[in-house]
C-alpha cells in the first residue's frame, strides 16, 4: 500500500458532503489534533465540524465519571489535579477537589509536575521577573495569523515572565512518548501566549511524562517560534481548511482520535496481516505449523492496536445512531450514571463536624463514602449525592433479520 494515500476515509461527515471539498474542512482544531498536520493532514478529517468551546480540562466531575476509557478517565483527573495544586499554590481559591481519587502512581505524576513547575517559578521569583502562573490556561494558537477560534484549547500550565514564556505539556500514563507531536503541540500553545502577552526574549517548551521518567525541553526565541508557525502551521490549516487530505500512516496515529474510522489505517493493519500470515487458514510446505515466538510478538503488537480502536469506534456508532444513523446488527442500550457528591465542600464540613472526615477522605464516590462510615453516618450527606445523567451504550441487536445472532 502505498504510505501517502490522498483517500477519502470512513467519515463523521454527513453523506452530502462527501466530494465537496469546500464543505469537508473542520471548523476546530484542538492543538492535539493540529499538531498532528506535519505528520499527516488527514487528522484533519476528525476535527470538529463547527466551532465550540471544546474543553480538554477535567472541570466537570460529572462528566468525567462517565467517560468509559479508564486511561482517559485518569488522564483528565490527572490534570485536573495538578492544575488544583498549582492554583492553590499561588494563592487562587480553585473549586475543591476533594472527591477526586488518585492512585499512587497517579499521584506521583502529580508530584513530579507541581514541583517542576513551582521550583522554576520560585528561580524566577528569585530572580525578580515577576512571574505569573497559568494553570490549565485558554490559549488561542493562531489567532495572530486571522485564525481566531480554529485552533484553541487549554496549556496544561505556564509561567510568563518579564523576559521569558514556559509552556508545559504534561503526559500521564507509563505508554510511550510521542516527543514531536508533543513538542508541536507546546509550540502552539506558546504561539497563543506570545500573541497574547507579547513579545519576549526567550520562550521554554518542556514535555514530562513523570510514568517514564521522561522530561525534556527546549529553548528558542519568538523569532523561531513565529517563522515555524507562519511557515509551517499556518499554511497546513489554510490547506486543511480548504478540504486537502493526505492519509499517512505510522505511528502517530496512536494519538489521532479519529484512527477506529480512517480508512488508511485499517488498510494498512489489514495489508500487514495478511502479508505476514496470507488469507487462507493453509500452511505452506516452506512453513512450520507453529507461530515463532517473534511472529507471536508480531501479532500481539497488531491485536492489540486493533483492539485498541474497540471503544472509541463505539463510541462513534452511538453518536452515530443518536443522530438517526444505523449500525446493522447494533441498538442503543443506556447504562445510569454514577453516583456523586454535588456540593464536596459542605459534605467536607459536615464529616469533619463529626470527626468523619479522615475515614472518608480521598474517597471518590458515595458508595464508597457509605462503606467507610456506614450507613447511619451516611445519612447525613446522603442528600448531595446526585446520579450523573449516565450514558448510551451500543448494544448487539440479535433480534435483528441478518444480524449477528445469524
Amino acid at each position: 500500500m502505498n504510505e501517502n494515500m490522498v483517500v477519502r476515509p470512513v467519515s463523521p461527515a454527513p453523506p452530502e458532503s462527501q466530494g465537496n471539498m469546500k464543505e469537508v474542512g473542520p471548523q476546530a482544531l484542538a492543538p492535539r489534533l493540529a499538531a498532528l498536520l506535519p505528520a499527516c493532514t488527514g487528522a484533519a478529517e476528525f476535527g470538529a465540524r463547527h466551532r465550540s468551546s471544546h474543553s480538554e480540562r477535567a472541570e466537570d466531575w460529572a462528566a468525567v465519571a462517565d467517560i468509559p476509557d479508564p486511561d482517559v478517565r485518569g488522564g483528565k483527573v490527572v490534570h485536573a489535579l495538578i492544575a488544583y495544586e498549582l492554583a492553590r499554590y499561588v494563592g487562587l481559591d480553585p473549586e475543591p477537589l476533594d472527591m477526586l481519587h488518585a492512585s499512587a502512581k497517579a499521584q506521583k505524576v502529580i508530584d513530579a509536575c507541581v514541583r517542576r513547575v513551582t521550583s522554576v517559578y520560585r528561580a524566577e521569583q528569585a530572580r525578580g521577573t515577576h512571574p505569573v502562573l497559568l494553570p490549565e490556561y485558554h490559549v488561542d494558537c493562531l489567532a495572530a495569523w486571522a485564525l481566531e477560534g480554529i485552533c484553541v484549547g487549554y496549556c496544561d500550565c505556564a509561567i510568563v515572565t518579564d523576559d521569558t514564556i514556559y509552556a508545559y505539556e504534561f503526559k500521564a500514563g507509563t505508554g510511550p512518548i510521542h516527543y514531536a507531536q508533543a513538542l508541536g503541540q507546546c509550540k502552539l500553545y506558546a504561539l497563543g501566549l506570545l500573541g497574547e502577552y507579547g513579545t519576549h526574549s526567550k520562550i521554554v517548551l518542556e514535555v514530562m511524562k513523570p510514568g517514564i521518567n521522561f522530561d525534556r525541553g527546549i529553548e528558542t526565541t519568538p523569532e523561531e517560534l513565529t517563522r515555524w508557525g507562519e511557515e509551517t502551521m499556518v499554511p497546513l490549516v489554510h490547506r486543511v481548511m480548504q478540504g486537502e487530505r493526505t492519509f499517512r500512516p505510522g505511528l502517530h496515529c496512536h494519538l489521532c482520535p479519529g484512527r477506529p474510522l480512517c480508512r488508511a489505517w485499517i488498510e494498512q493493519m489489514i495489508t500487514m496481516l495478511v502479508s505476514r500470515y496470507g488469507r487462507g487458514a493453509t500452511v505452506s510446505p516452506q512453513q512450520v505449523p507453529k507461530l515463532s515466538e517473534q511472529e507471536v510478538s508480531e501479532l500481539l503488537g497488531l491485536l492489540g492496536d486493533i483492539e485498541s480502536c474497540q471503544r472509541p469506534l463505539e463510541e462513534w456508532a452511538v453518536g452515530h445512531i443518536q443522530h438517526g444513523g444505523t449500525i446493522p446488527g447494533y441498538r442503543l442500550g443506556h447504562n445510569p450514571g454514577n453516583l456523586r457528591f454535588h456540593d464536596e465542600a459542605t459534605v467536607r464540613e459536615i464529616l469533619e463536624a463529626h470527626g468523619l472526615w479522615e475515614r472518608g477522605l480521598k474517597l471518590r464516590t458515595p458508595r464508597e463514602m457509605r462503606q467507610a462510615i456506614g450507613d447511619e453516618a451516611y445519612q447525613m450527606v446522603a442528600s448531595y449525592a446526585v446520579r450523573s445523567p449516565g450514558r448510551d451504550v451500543l448494544r448487539r441487536d440479535d433480534t435483528v433479520v441478518g444480524g449477528l445472532a445469524q
